[in-house]
C-alpha cells in the first residue's frame, strides 16, 4: 500500500510540473528555440538520414543540399532585436555554424519532440528535475518521498513548471546549481552511486549550455573554503567530479567543432558576447570611439550602427541582443555582417574585451555590479513567455497542439502577468524564512556535520552566481533569474522538514 501511495505521489508531482502545457497547448518557445531544434534536426538528417518537418535543407552543406532547398521555418525577431541569425540572415549564415546553441540540448529537444511531440521535452526535463530533487531529499533528509512533496509545492508556488515546459535549457541552470552544491557536500557515508548520479547530471547540464559550466566552477571555487571552514574537510569527491564534468563539457564541444569542420570545411564561429555586453554598457563603445584611429579592430567598422546617445545615457542594456542577433543593417552587427567579418569578430572579441578592461577597469566593474544587482533584484518576471503566437510556425512543426485551456492568447498572458507578480514575493519570503530558521536548523549534536545549512548557503551562492554570470555576460533578462527562483523555496522546505523530524539522515540509501 505504501508503494502504491508513493508511486501515486510521484506521478502527481510529475504531472504538476507539466501544467503549463495545458495553458499554452504545448511547449513555450523563444526566439532561440528554432536554432536548437531545427539546426539539430538538419544535422540528424545529414548524419543519419532522419527526415522531419523540422529539418531545413538550406542549412545543409552544398554537397548535400537539394536543388530547391526548403525555406526556414519562421522565427520571430522581436523589437529588442533577438532572433536566430541562421533564420534571419540565411545568405550570410549558410556556411557559418555557431557554438552559441548546444547541439546536445538540441539533440534532446529534437529526439523527444520527434518521438512525442510537445510533451516530449517537457517530460524529459521534468524527470531529470525530479531525479535531482529526490536525490537531494534522500541524502539530506533520509526520504525521497519528502522530495516529491517539495516538487508539488515548487510547482504551485514558483515559475519552475514554465521552465520545464520551455524549449530552452534554462531549467538545467537550477539543476546544475543543486547537483554541484550536493557534490561539494559529498560525505564518505553517502554511497558511490550518489556521486555517480550527481556527476552525470552535472555533466549533462554543462553540455546543454556553456554558462552552466561557469556555474559549476563558481560554486566549486567559492564553496571549497566554505566546506573547509564549516565542515573541516576538503571536498575531494567534488574536485574529481568537477574535473570530470569539465573534461566532458570541453570534449563535447571539441567533438562538435571537429564534426562541423569536417562537414562544412569551416570553423565554428563563437558570437562575441563579451564585446556586445561591453559596448552596450558603454566602456566598449568609448574605447572604440577613442582608439579606432590607433587600433585595427573589426568592431570599428560598425561603430556607426551603435545607439550612441542611449549608450552615453546608460540606457542601452537592450543593445547587446540587437548587436548580436538583429539582421537589420542599420543597427545589427554580428548577424548582419558578412561571413568574413563574423569570423573576425569571433577571433577578436576576447582581445577586444581585455583591451576595454585595461582602459576602463572602474567603468567595467561598475557595469558588472549594476547588471548583477539588476538581474538579481529586479529581473524576476516571465516576459519571455508572452506573445507566443509569433512562433506559430515552429509550434506547429513540433507537433499537434495538446489539449489546451481554450483561452485566448490575451487570457493566457493575463494568467502569466498575475503569476509573475506573485512568484518574486514568494522568493523573498522563502529567503526570509531561511534566515529566520537558520539558527534553529543547526545540528543538535555539536560534533555532527552541518550539511544542510552549508548546502543552503551553497544554493544561495549559486543563485547569486547565476545572476552575476548571466547579467554580466548577456545582460539582465527576466528568465535568467526566474529560472532559479525555486531554489530558496526548496531550501526553506528542507529546513522546515528537518526541524519537524529532527532526525539526522545517514544518507546511505542511494
Amino acid at each position: 500500500m505504501i508503494i502504491v501511495k508513493n508511486i501515486a505521489l510521484a506521478a502527481a508531482s510529475l504531472l504538476s510540473l507539466l501544467w503549463p502545457l495545458w495553458l499554452n497547448g504545448g511547449l513555450y518557445l523563444f526566439a532561440d528555440s528554432g536554432s536548437y531544434l531545427q539546426g539539430t534536426a538538419t544535422g540528424f538528417q545529414y548524419l543519419f538520414g532522419i527526415e522531419s518537418n523540422l529539418s531545413e535543407s538550406w542549412r545543409l552543406p552544398e554537397t548535400h543540399a537539394p536543388e530547391t532547398p526548403t525555406a526556414p521555418v519562421e522565427t520571430a525577431v522581436g523589437a529588442d532585436g533577438q532572433g536566430d541569425p541562421a533564420t534571419s540572415n540565411t545568405e550570410n549564415q549558410q556556411y557559418a555554424v555557431s557554438d552559441a546553441r548546444s547541439p546536445y540540448f538540441g539533440a534532446v529537444a529534437f529526439l523527444t519532440s520527434f518521438a512525442l511531440g510537445h510533451i516530449g521535452l517537457a517530460l524529459f526535463s521534468a524527470l531529470i528535475l525530479m531525479l535531482a530533487v529526490l536525490i537531494a531529499s534522500r541524502l539530506l533528509l533520509g526520504s525521497a518521498t519528502i522530495g516529491t512533496v517539495c516538487i508539488l509545492a515548487l510547482s504551485t508556488l514558483t515559475p519552475l513548471p514554465f521552465f520545464v515546459c520551455f524549449l530552452m535549457p534554462d531549467v538545467y541552470a537550477g539543476i546544475v546549481i543543486l547537483t554541484s552544491s550536493l557534490i561539494l557536500m559529498y560525505r564518505r557515508d553517502w554511497r558511490w552511486t550518489s556521486w555517480l548520479l550527481l556527476t552525470a547530471l552535472m555533466a549533462m547540464c554543462t553540455m546543454f549550455h556553456t554558462s552552466h559550466l561557469l556555474l559549476v566552477w563558481a560554486i566549486s571555487v567559492a564553496g571549497t573554503p566554505l566546506v573547509l571552514l564549516l565542515c573541516h574537510r576538503l571536498p575531494l569527491a567534488a574536485f574529481g567530479a568537477t574535473a570530470l564534468v569539465t573534461v566532458a563539457s570541453i570534449s563535447g564541444g571539441a567533438v562538435f567543432d571537429s564534426l562541423v569542420e569536417r562537414i562544412y570545411e569551416s570553423e565554428v564561429i563563437s558570437p562575441p558576447f563579451l564585446a556586445a555586453r561591453l559596448i552596450a554598457d558603454g566602456p566598449g563603445y568609448w574605447y572604440l570611439r577613442n582608439e579606432c584611429d590607433a587600433v585595427d579592430s573589426i568592431f570599428c567598422d560598425y561603430i556607426d550602427r551603435f545607439p550612441v546617445d542611449a549608450i552615453d545615457a546608460g540606457e542601452a542594456d537592450w543593445y547587446s541582443d540587437t548587436f548580436l542577433w538583429s539582421p537589420d543593417l542599420s543597427k545589427g552587427v554580428f548577424s548582419a555582417a558578412p561571413l568574413e567579418a563574423r569570423e573576425q569578430m569571433s577571433d577578436e572579441h576576447f582581445t577586444f574585451a581585455a583591451s576595454v578592461v585595461a582602459h576602463y577597469p572602474v567603468e567595467v566593474g561598475r557595469a558588472i555590479i549594476t547588471n548583477f544587482a539588476t538581474q538579481l533584484i529586479y529581473k524576476n518576471g516571465l516576459s519571455e513567455f508572452m506573445s507566443q503566437s509569433r512562433f506559430s510556425s515552429l509550434f506547429q512543426a513540433i507537433g499537434e497542439p495538446l489539449t489546451s485551456s481554450g483561452m485566448t492568447e490575451t487570457d493566457r498572458e493575463g494568467v502569466i502577468r498575475s503569476l509573475q507578480s506573485i512568484y518574486p514575493a514568494i522568493f523573498w519570503l522563502a529567503v526570509l524564512l531561511c534566515i529566520l530558521l537558520w539558527r534553529s536548523a543547526r545540528p543538535r549534536i555539536p560534533s555532527q556535520e552541518d550539511t544542510l545549512r552549508v548546502l543552503v548557503l551553497l544554493l544561495f551562492g549559486g543563485v547569486m552566481a547565476n545572476a552575476l554570470i548571466t547579467g554580466g555576460l548577456s545582460g539582465p533578462h527576466d528568465r535568467y533569474n526566474a529560472r532559479v527562483l525555486w531554489l530558496p523555496l526548496l531550501s526553506a522546505l528542507f529546513f522546515v522538514t528537518h526541524l519537524n523530524s529532527r532526525g539526522p539522515s545517514d544518507g546511505t540509501a542511494l
